[in-house]
């Protein structure tokens, strides 16, 4: 194997690892308290929920993801300093995290597509230079926009169709 076919295969297997470690920690107790926390603290408080423990917890568990993730950026580009991490990539990880709903793992890995391939997508319209950041920050730009707007929409129709048939509360 190559050092670039290594890395990959290496790479792919942690983050097979680590989305069935996340799926498992989301369908456990651990993730129904954190769901719980996250919908009402008073809720989950009333529940017995540690909250401080709980959210602790989740600090720590996604401490742990992303050093794994940092060490594998590490033995990927060998050296590591704060210009590998450029204003843009901001952008980017929040339109990620946008389109991952904050709170689905199979949104996150959707964001984490969009992070990855928007790029190159862009690429592909005629006359546009994607080694430079305007026109892939712009397109990042537009997708975040375009959330923003749809999401309330998306929310409350989804809120209907979920409440059809039920009387609602006086």
């Amino acid at each position: 194997m190559t050092n670039n076919e290594w890395l990959y295969a290496l790479t792919w297997t942690i983050a097979v690892f680590c989305f069935l470690v996340a799926w498992w920690l989301l369908s456990s107790r651990f993730g129904r308290s954190l769901r719980a926390i996250r919908d009402s603290e008073l809720a989950a408080a009333a529940s017995g929920v540690n909250r401080a423990a709980y959210k602790v917890a989740a600090f720590g568990v996604s401490a742990a993801f992303a050093g794994v993730a940092g060490s594998l950026l590490a033995i990927n580009i060998a050296y590591v300093s704060p210009d590998t991490f450029p204003i843009q990539l901001s952008l980017y990880l929040l339109v990620g995290a946008v389109v991952g709903f904050f709170g689905s793992i199979w949104g996150a890995l959707l964001g984490a597509l969009l992070i990855q391939f928007l790029p190159d997508i862009v690429g592909l319209i005629p006359h546009v230079n994607t080694k430079q950041a305007g026109p892939t920050t712009l397109f990042f730009g537009l997708v975040l926009v375009v959330l923003m707007l749809l999401l309330p929409l998306v929310l409350r129709v989804g809120t209907a169709i979920a409440n059809r048939g039920y009387p609602r509360a006086q």
